[in-house]
């Protein structure tokens, strides 16, 4: 996600330095989440994957005063991830705060309570940006399907493995309760033995 932002910095020299805080804060972000999710702390990573990702475009939402440009196309990204990585209300609440706060700088923008100008955007930048962003949903959309799919088939090993562990399981019950038979059978031989052989005796 990262490497995204290269191209935008290549055409767009006056958002370079605001694009190269983003570039090294997310590269950041990874290895530490890769750190964290090495360390088994798989849902802190998470969570602070997801903050950066929505606060990098909050941020860059910012720089741009409100406005709709091609860039907002990426706000789809956190969303996306919220959803893969921490569920249902996750994804609602990514959604939520990234409207709140286009909601809030736009409303700043009215008022005209920016210190500076957005800068413009290349028209080269304007068309390619937003290919790049249906082309990351695209991928997105993929791996969030793809998942899916692995959870189902994983669900429906492990439900052929209970059926498997309960055929075992009634087999055994079956053969347990043969040998309770039989057991009580030989019980009851001997028993009958045993009177024959006190009445001998």
């Amino acid at each position: 996600l990262s490497l995204l932002v290269i191209p935008i910095a290549i055409f767009n020299p006056a958002q370079r330095e605001i694009i190269s805080i983003v570039f090294i804060i997310t590269i950041a972000t990874s290895i530490i989440s890769f750190y964290l999710n090495h360390k088994r702390q798989t849902l802190l990573a998470s969570y602070l994957i997801l903050a950066v990702i929505t606060g990098s475009l909050i941020f860059i939402d910012y720089t741009g005063r409100g406005q709709t440009r091609p860039l907002l196309l990426f706000s789809i990204i956190p969303i996306f991830f919220s959803g893969l990585l921490l569920g249902f209300r996750a994804t609602l609440s990514t959604a939520a705060i990234l409207g709140v706060a286009h909601g809030i700088l736009v409303h700043l923008d009215m008022l005209n309570w920016y210190p500076f100008v957005p800068p413009e955007i290349p028209a080269f930048q304007n068309m390619i940006l937003p290919g790049v962003g249906y082309i990351t949903s695209a991928i997105l959309l993929q791996l969030a399907l793809r998942r899916i799919q692995i959870l189902f088939e994983r669900a429906k090993r492990n439900e052929q493995a209970a059926r498997e562990i309960n055929a075992l399981l009634e087999e055994a019950q079956h053969e347990l309760q043969e040998y309770v038979t039989r057991l009580k059978s030989t019980s009851q031989d001997l028993q009958e033995k045993s009177e024959s052989l006190i009445r001998r005796t």
